[in-house]
Order: structure tokens, then sequence, then C-alpha cells
């Protein structure tokens, strides 16, 4: 379900990076949190490296079209434990928080979809735009395989490849076999981790392949918040509840840079605090 099994990490171990490795990808294994591109990247997109794309209406439509379909929305109905926390946290405080929109109900609150969604409410790749594929009988999905190559072809007289398909390995009752897929049109959508990788085995010389990958890190601060009998929060568990609801932007700079900090919660289940 997660690339190296949820240990995968950079080379000099500095950080480790969740992957999703399974039929919806990172969106499967994501924590249902559902940002638009925020106004700061798109401005630095637009302005600094000149992708005016990014501002524009039709992008802004896309937008709204991918979020329509995932459903996300902001409400909530009950928090777990860490984000009544953060949220108690900072109302006391003063601190801005708000809630994260998320493509799953307000009322969804299994509080494990980082192990992907077991009741399908939240809506990932694997519920919407993969579905809809299938259920129109243009497409199929095949688990349990590794695409190994694009392969091309050069016409006479062309002064560059034309992509006809895809070699994959393809396993089954404990047999790996090799398969190929012609077609005209031949996406790669192996994710940030894995596209470069495959382009790299399929022959593609491009010196940037794979040369500008940025990661978002993230930094963790545990803490204990014992609470009284007569607190609304004593009965509230970190793996119940909506997995990500509440957030800060109280140390954002935003208006400024496209850089800045949010404080949120990551996911609580027993085994994930041990790691």
């Amino acid at each position: 379900m997660y690339e190296g099994a949820g240990l995968l990490s950079t080379q000099d171990a500095s950080v480790v990076i969740l992957a999703g490795s399974t039929v919806g990808g990172g969106s499967t294994i994501n924590w249902s949190a559902s940002f638009r591109t925020p106004e700061h990247i798109i401005r630095e997109w637009s302005q600094s490296h000149e992708l005016e794309l990014f501002d524009s209406k039709l992008y802004k439509e896309a937008m709204d079209i991918v979020c329509e379909r995932m459903e996300v929305q902001h409400d909530v109905e009950d928090e777990g434990l860490n984000n009544a926390v953060l949220r108690k946290g900072c109302q006391e405080l003063g601190y801005p928080v708000r809630n994260i929109p998320r493509n799953a109900p307000a009322n969804h609150s299994c509080g494990w979809c980082g192990l992907g969604c077991k009741d399908g409410r939240k809506k990932g790749a694997s519920e919407t735009w993969l579905k809809d594929m299938v259920n129109s009988g243009n497409g199929v999905l095949i688990p349990n395989c590794e695409a190994t190559k694009v392969l091309r072809h050069r016409k006479r007289g062309r002064g560059r490849d034309t992509a006809t398909g895809v070699a994959f390995k393809f396993s089954y009752n404990s047999s790996k076999e090799i398969c190929i897929v012609e077609s005209k049109v031949t996406i790669v959508a192996c994710g940030a981790l894995n596209t470069p990788v495959l382009l790299r085995k399929s022959g593609l010389k491009n010196h940037t392949i794979g040369q500008h990958l940025h990661l978002h890190p993230t930094a963790m601060a545990w803490g204990y918040f014992p609470e009284t009998i007569s607190s609304p929060l004593k009965d509230k568990k970190s793996y119940e509840g909506g997995i990500m609801t509440a957030m800060s932007t109280v140390v954002a700079n935003f208006h400024t840079s496209a850089m800045g900090q949010l404080y949120k919660h990551l996911p609580c289940i027993p085994d994930s605090s041990l790691f």
C-alpha cells in the first residue's frame, strides 16, 4: 500500500517519504486534506517562473471540476483528539484556526483513511475517476503489475520517437509475466518518485529527468494534554474522528512569500504513533 512498506527515505535518511503504491496511488492513503493551489503559490509560478497557465481562467475551472468530483467540503461533525486539542489551543491563545477542506463528508470520521478508506466514502482516485473509467467500459484496472518500459518507434523522416505502448510485469498466482499493451496514446503517471525512473529505464536521455524533485518536510511535535473529568475532550481518541480537520496559519507568511508553515495534525493510529 505504501512505497517501501512505508519506510522509503532519502539517501541520507533525513526525510522519510510516505507515498502510495496501490490502486488510486497517493489519494488512497492520504489524510483527506484537499487544498486548491494556494494563491501565493500561483503568484510564484505565474510571475517568477512565467507559468501563466496557473493564473488562467482555464486552470481555475479545472480546479472547480476536480473539487466537485472529489466532493471537497469544509464541514466536520466529529474531530479526533489531536485536532480538537489544536483547535482548542488556538482558540484560547487567539491564534487563527480554520477547517481543512476534505474529500470526505462532514460525518466521515473513521480515523483510519491513511490505510485506505474502508467504506469508500473518501473520494480518492479509486472512488472517482478510476471508477468512472471502469464503469464506462472504456478501460480496465490491472493491479499487482509494474510498468517496466515505455515502447517507442521512430518513423522514417521524423526527428523524434513516438510512444507506442508500455511493457509491464504482471504478478499472478506466484508467477510473473511480461505483458505488452500497444496504444496510440501513452500516459505516464507513476507519481513524482517513479515517473523519472520509468522514463530513464525507457531510454530517455533528457538531463532534467528526475532533477527537480521537491519534498514537503514535516516536523513533528508531541505533547501530553491531560483533561479533567468534566472536559468534553476526555473521551476522544487520536485515532477516531476526521484525520485532519483543523489547521492554523499563525506562523505562515504567505502574503509576502510562497514559503511558510502550517500547524496541522497527522493521524495517530496506534501503529504509526510507535513509528
